[in-house]
């Protein structure tokens, strides 16, 4: 479903299925899913463009950021003065102003906008390509086949144009599901086209997002780790230095102690540890990891009990039953879209510009 990994990535790396359709597909609804797939790529391609440079102006405005302020508390703590002074000066000035340029780039370029928006019109695409093979294994009039393909062309057209207010109102709406259709149990054929559709599904569909899901889990929980305790271990360190820097010279003075303390370097370790722990805070916050981790790794559940349900009645020696085939593509395509309803609110609340 939703592509994020190697953080290309996140959203941006999920099993490419738009090219793997079933194989006994009538001709006549060719060029309605050629139309669809032509809509995905784009949208495709141009979401992989807009993330990679999210994570580019992310990752610039963390270090850029965090060095302009440090080189500001160092310069304030060393008091230097002349030629060394202007080299400090010079360094913060430069830091500062590649923030600023990192940020004008991201807000005009809206990148984190056009990434998501872009994702959800190849989201889209994929919901479409199995709702209509799903009514397609249903269909026995070929006026009806003739109809889906219409609608299949007309919404790949429709797709393309999607805008943000678009999206805005596909996140907000929390719809009651559908129904899910009823396939006439009294026809072989449909039972067949059943069938091979529920094979493909969990081969192409399902199995690939649970992996997919699984994968991004693990992931996410090993990058997080690494970086979750930093900020919380850098803020205690601060507070360890000012109080140091606080104690010391009434240590020194009980015990008669005459030296000359140079203890600036404390006053600065206990500014810049915070700030730096700040920058690792918006790299995390920018992609919420530890949010989206339990997210995928509860879908991952998810999509293993339908997969299991699945090929249970695939494997079956009796006869299969349709209406339980199309209760588990239907709750399927149900979990993956509300998911991707999911992940978009959650990223829209990630703190980041553009």
């Amino acid at each position: 479903m939703d592509s994020l990994d190697e953080t290309n990535t996140n959203r941006d790396r999920t099993p490419d299925d738009m090219d793997d359709w079933p194989r006994a597909l009538p001709g006549s609804v060719k060029s309605a899913c050629d139309e669809l797939v032509v809509t995905y790529r784009e949208a495709d391609a141009k979401a992989i463009k807009s993330l990679n440079r999210h994570r580019i102006a992310v990752r610039l405005s963390a270090i850029f950021g965090t060095a302009a302020v440090s080189v500001a508390i160092i310069e304030l703590a060393r008091h230097a003065e002349g030629l060394e002074g202007k080299a400090w000066l010079l360094l913060e000035g430069i830091a500062a102003l590649a923030v600023g340029a990192v940020v004008i780039w991201g807000s005009l370029s809206a990148l984190m906008s056009t990434w998501l928006l872009e994702r959800h019109k190849a989201e889209r695409c994929r919901f479409r390509k199995y709702r209509f093979l799903l009514d397609l294994a249903l269909a026995s009039d070929p006026i009806w086949i003739t109809e889906l393909s219409a609608e299949l062309k007309k919404d790949a057209v429709d797709f393309r144009t999607l805008d943000d207010a678009d999206m805005e109102r596909w996140m907000d709406d929390d719809p009651v599901a559908d129904p899910q259709p009823i396939p006439n149990d009294d026809e072989h054929t449909v039972r067949e086209r059943l069938r091979d559709l529920a094979s493909h599904y969990v081969r192409q569909r399902l199995e690939g997002q649970e992996k997919y899901f699984f994968r991004q889990s693990k992931r996410n929980t090993d990058r997080d780790n690494r970086y979750k305790n930093i900020p919380l271990i850098f803020f205690f360190l601060s507070i360890l230095f000012a109080l140091v820097h606080f104690l010391l010279p009434a240590a020194l003075e009980m015990f008669s102690i005459k030296t000359e303390l140079h203890t600036e370097w404390m006053v600065a370790a206990a500014a810049i540890l915070p700030v730096l722990g700040s920058g690792i805070r918006l790299w995390r916050s920018a992609f919420e990891f530890s949010r989206n981790t339990i997210r995928f790794r509860a879908k991952a559940n998810t999509l293993k009990t339908l997969i299991s349900s699945v090929n249970n009645q695939l494997r079956s020696d009796h006869r299969i039953v349709p209406e339980e085939l199309v209760r588990d593509i239907w709750n399927g395509e149900l979990v993956l879209e509300e998911e991707h309803r999911e992940w978009l609110r959650l990223m829209r609340e990630a703190e980041w510009i553009g």
